[in-house]
Formats: structure tokens, C-alpha cells, sequence
């Protein structure tokens, strides 16, 4: 019997790709992960990622897990990839979005004819409206009370006619002027499915998360969520596929970083970002797998198909989808196994947040499995162990970027490059193993720099432990760590 006080950790708690790809074998997605790789030679993580991120745009349609505290998770996530040219990353995401664009034409059919109905029951509705205002007219003139009358006929009056949205998934404009407009007017869920980001990236309404809570509804308090509780099937459903080169990435985590996280909006976004470049693709006349590809198709447009059905005055009918008690009582060996990463140091300053908020990201990737595979019933331990496995590797991929985001700029690393060329000179021409601040400051112009730039590259040498900083009477020394400058 497990308990709150003798729950252990899942047996699945490692990291690696190959780890995840084992426990997807036999699976759709994990088949159509190896055709992706095999028609268009991609690297195996890179297509996971991209994967795993068009499957949640395809669920999310008022689609929830209910977790055991009765809270409704809706199947919305947000995904950055970032690549060198030439990775695939573009390839692959135009290749899965073809199912979503069959939907839209599917769709886009279908509302012809809703428009016509549309328009005769206004043309209908307007003609009993002015019948009645004659009705209005009349009893005011023979002297009966307006309002009594104009409530009386007003039972009479039709409901407001509303008119049909059209399903359209797809968006590539990123302002939130246009997000709203979409969600309100087309269809209450989109899909920010970008090849390249930096427009999204570059756009000041983007830089704040509490702009894609308010997305559906303006009068929508500014902390407001999404994703709290039942109200959240008649708000708006979002989620993001953004493919970038990695400059723009980390520039815009850089510049707004903080705010991001201040905001809640990084606690919640997956990143990968692939640092090896992937050498050029040869052509050599294999013949495409599409079995496994055109069974994804067929599925997201079933599910399409489905959630039009479920479109009911402006908002979905809810699919709830409950977990079992096996995979319920997963969930807390989910939090011990992120509290002890956290304790060793695993995981970066900046990825609290992420972590805590871990095993709400499971259970959201334990829906997407469920519904994109086209199970029945209750979630199983099964499917939990393999999300709590692709959590874990999603975690694992996010938290290198922030380590690296730790580290300095281009611009700063020449800077240090510069400084410690300037060290190393005034060591050598003193034959000493420390500097004087004022001697490099007045070399600092002759390197392109200035005094402030200098005394920003020393901090980081300082705390990479290649410098030391000392106070003798009122001076202050530089000393030089032997272990990256030599003795004069």
C-alpha cells in the first residue's frame, strides 16, 4: 500500500532520449518519430520535441485531465525549438502540419453552408423584430405602458442569432491584437505555429504571459488563468510550436528574461535548443514511409472532426479524460523525484518554477498520449510512466538552455578574450603574477574597450575563480590563478 509517508519515486526516472524512444517503441507517435527521422534523416531528439508539440496543438480543443484534487488540466503546452539552418526543424513541422490544413479545408466546406443557414435565420429573426416594434408602436399609441408591453412582446422575440465560426487552427501572426481576433471570431483555440519566431520573438506584447490569459476575453482579470477550473472550456485554448535560430533565443531570453519568468510564462515553456550543426542532407532515392505518418493524419482529423461536433454556442463541450488510481498514485513519486533533483543541484537557479510545476506537466502529456493514441478509459500506469519519461527529458533539454543562459554573450566573451590578453601582457612585461586594476584601464582603449566594459569582464573572471581580488592598505590587486597564467 503506498502512502504519503512510504511513496517512493518511479522506477522511470532517467533523462535520456534513447530512454524515451524505447518506451515509445510500438506506439504511433514513437512509429511516426521513426519515419520523420527516416524520410528526412533528422536527428532523434529534435523530432521528438517537434512531435510531441504539434500532438498537444492537436488535443487541446476543450480537452482536460482530471487530476485527483478535481482540478481540470487543459491539453495546451508551449514549445521553442531552436537550430542551425539546415537542421530539419522547418521540414519537419511543415510536414506535420499537413493534417491540420486538410482539417481547416474540411471545415471551411462545411461552414458554407452554415453561413447560408446563418443568414436566412437573421433575414427571419429581423423580420419578427420589426413586426413586433410595429406591435411596440401601436400599443403606445392607444395608450398602454411601454415597457410592459415591450417585455411582453419581447418573449416573443427569437434568440440572438450567432454567427457560425469557422475552425481554423492555424496562425502565424503573433500579435495579441490577432490572437484575440482569432479566438473570438474564428475559433476558440489557436495554434502559433511559426517556422521562424523572431517576429513573435521582437514583438513587445509578447513578453509578458499574463497577455495569453487575456486572450479570449479582455474583462478577464489581469492574473486570470486559462486553465483554472471548468470556466476555462468557454476561454481560449493556446498553444505554441516556434522554430528559431538560436541567436534570437537566448538575445530574447537575455532582454527579457526576468519579466518572462516573473510573469510565469518560462515556468510553463518547453525549449530545446540543438548546438551541434547537423551535416547537409544527400539526397539518395529512398522511398518515403508514410504508413505510420498517414495514421497521425487520419487520427488529428478524427479528432477534428470530433471536436467540430462538440462546438456548441461559441464553446466545446468538455472532454474530461480521468486518470486511474495506479497512475494517480504515480504522481507523488513524481514530486519526490524533482525535490531530490533540485536538492543535488541538478537543475539551474532559473528552473525552480519548471520543476515544481512538473507533475501538472505530466499529467497534461499523459492526456496528449492517451488522446493521440486513441485509448480508452481511464489513464494507465503505462502511459504515465512513459510522460513522466518524456517530462524528465523535456526538463532535462530546457535546463541546459538556462545554464547557458547563465554564461556570457558573444560580445561579453570577446571582452574577456580581450581582458585576458591585456592580463597576460602586463603580467609578462612586469614578470609578476598580479595586475593593478589602473594598469588595465589604461590599456583598455588600445583593445576597444572601455573602463566600465573591463570591470564587467574581470566580474566574470572573478567568478570563474581565473582571478582574485585583494586589498593591501588602500590599493587593490589582481592575482592571477596559476592554473590559467603562467609564473613570471
Amino acid at each position: 500500500m503506498n502512502t504519503r509517508h512510504n511513496t517512493v519515486a518511479p522506477a522511470v526516472v532517467m533523462t535520456g532520449i534513447d530512454h524515451v524512444l524505447t518506451m515509445l517503441r510500438g506506439s504511433l507517435l514513437g512509429r511516426v518519430c521513426d519515419d520523420l527521422q527516416y524520410n528526412y534523416q533528422t536527428v532523434a531528439d529534435l523530432t521528438l520535441f517537434i512531435l510531441i508539440g504539434m500532438a498537444n496543438f492537436a488535443c487541446q480543443d476543450g480537452t482536460f485531465v482530471r487530476s485527483k484534487n478535481g482540478t481540470l488540466v487543459p491539453l495546451n503546452g508551449y514549445f521553442w525549438v531552436s537550430g542551425l539552418s539546415n537542421c530539419g526543424k522547418s521540414t519537419l513541422i511543415v510536414r506535420l502540419l499537413e493534417a491540420f490544413q486538410k482539417a481547416e479545408e474540411e471545415a471551411a466546406a462545411e461552414s458554407v453552408q452554415a453561413r447560408r443557414r446563418y443568414e436566412a435565420d437573421r433575414r427571419v429573426r429581423a423580420s419578427v423584430e420589426r413586426n413586433l416594434m410595429r406591435g411596440v408602436d401601436k400599443a403606445i399609441a392607444s395608450g398602454k405602458e411601454p415597457s410592459s408591453v415591450g417585455f411582453m412582446l419581447g418573449l416573443q422575440l427569437p434568440a440572438e442569432i450567432r454567427p457560425p465560426l469557422t475552425a481554423s487552427w492555424l496562425l502565424g501572426d503573433a500579435t495579441i491584437q490577432a490572437l484575440r481576433h482569432h479566438l473570438l471570431r474564428a475559433w476558440p483555440s489557436a495554434g502559433l505555429v511559426l517556422e521562424e519566431g523572431v517576429a513573435f520573438l521582437s514583438s513587445g506584447l509578447s513578453r509578458a504571459f499574463r497577455d495569453f490569459c487575456t486572450l479570449y476575453d479582455a474583462r478577464l482579470e489581469k492574473n486570470a488563468r486559462m486553465s483554472s477550473g471548468v470556466d476555462s472550456v468557454v476561454n481560449a485554448f493556446l498553444s505554441q510550436m516556434i522554430a528559431m535560430q538560436p541567436g534570437p533565443l537566448y538575445d530574447y531570453l537575455r532582454a527579457h528574461g526576468q519579466k518572462a519568468f516573473d510573469t510565469g510564462f518560462l515556468s510553463r515553456l518547453r525549449i530545446f535548443d540543438l548546438q551541434t550543426p547537423f551535416p547537409p542532407r544527400v539526397p539518395d532515392g529512398r522511398v518515403f514511409r508514410n504508413d505510420a505518418l498517414n495514421e497521425l493524419d487520419e487520427r488529428i482529423l478524427t479528432m477534428k472532426r470530433e471536436d467540430r461536433t462538440r462546438m456548441k454556442n461559441g464553446a466545446f463541450e468538455p472532454l474530461i479524460i480521468e486518470m486511474s488510481q495506479g497512475a494517480e498514485a504515480m504522481l507523488p513519486g513524481i514530486q519526490a523525484t524533482v525535490q531530490t533533483r533540485m536538492a543535488a543541484g541538478m537543475y539551474a537557479r532559473d528552473m525552480v518554477p519548471y520543476a515544481l510545476r512538473l507533475p501538472m506537466s505530466v499529467v497534461r502529456t499523459a492526456g496528449v498520449l492517451h488522446r493521440i493514441e486513441g485509448y480508452e478509459g481511464p489513464i494507465t500506469e503505462s502511459t504515465m510512466q512513459i510522460a513522466i519519461a518524456i517530462e524528465l527529458w523535456l526538463a532535462h533539454e530546457t535546463n541546459k538552455v538556462f545554464v547557458r543562459l547563465q554564461g556570457p554573450t558573444l560580445q561579453e566573451q570577446a571582452n574577456i578574450d580581450a581582458v585576458m590578453q591585456m592580463i597576460n601582457l602586463v603580467a609578462y612585461e612586469n614578470r609578476r603574477n598580479f595586475v593593478m586594476p589602473r594598469e588595465l584601464y589604461l590599456k583598455a582603449p588600445s583593445y576597444g574597450l572601455d573602463e566600465a566594459s573591463c570591470k564587467r569582464s574581470l566580474h566574470f573572471l572573478y567568478g570563474a575563480k581565473v582571478l582574485t581580488q585583494e586589498e593591501r592598505g588602500n590599493a587593490t590587486i589582481i592575482r592571477l590563478s596559476p592554473q590559467f597564467f603562467p609564473t613570471y
